[in-house]
């Protein structure tokens, strides 16, 4: 074991160990999938990670939305839904689209919502993202991440827009979601 002094400028010899970082990732949430193509898979999330899944009818966001923890945020082209305390942002005739741009995309990445960044999900779908700049969104969102304390997922609308996420994520974004059958799940958790 090292040891290591700092401090030696003004006299002071403060040790430090070097301590083993445990190997072991925490997850931070985990979700049955019972629709979509990852039916009957077990995803979870640690903190920061992103994970893209193709959901073009809805029924995984159905499915996903009721196993969401309170403070998770929902992000549709509707608006952005707080689970547990109700709508933050609702679209409405004068502005009709999901505030991607004009209440969040300008500040990115020094002065990002901390209601974005410290829900414990957040979930966005790719309808909230604007057709014509959608994979510079996608980038802009996965650069956003690396600093998030919030698992994302990303449902995507087909296999193509989920691939082109997955493009834009870093190495550790990309290992902090976890997909596995239940079946090893529960073979995992008994030994």
């Amino acid at each position: 074991m090292s040891v290591y002094t700092i401090g030696m400028e003004c006299g002071m010899h403060i040790p430090l160990e070097n301590c083993a970082v445990n190997a072991e990732p925490v997850m931070r949430v985990t979700f049955d999938i019972n629709a979509g193509l990852h039916a009957g898979e077990r995803l979870a999330l640690e903190r920061g990670a992103i994970q893209s899944l193709a959901d073009s009818d809805n029924a995984l966001l159905a499915s996903l939305e009721t196993q969401l923890p309170r403070r998770s945020l929902l992000w549709t082209s509707r608006g952005i839904l707080e689970i547990g305390r109700g709508w933050r942002w609702q679209t409405s005739p004068a502005s009709p689209k999901a505030p991607w741009l004009d209440a969040v995309h300008h500040s990115w990445p020094s002065h990002a919502p901390r209601w974005l960044l410290k829900a414990p999900v957040v979930i966005v779908c790719a309808d909230a993202l604007p057709i014509a700049n959608r994979t510079r969104h996608q980038r802009d969102l996965a650069r956003l991440w690396l600093t998030a304390d919030a698992a994302l997922i990303y449902l995507a609308q087909d296999a193509r827009d989920g691939w082109q996420m997955h493009q834009h994520c870093e190495p550790e974004q990309r290992n902090g979601a976890h997909l596995t059958s239940k079946a090893a799940s529960a073979l995992e958790l008994a030994s």
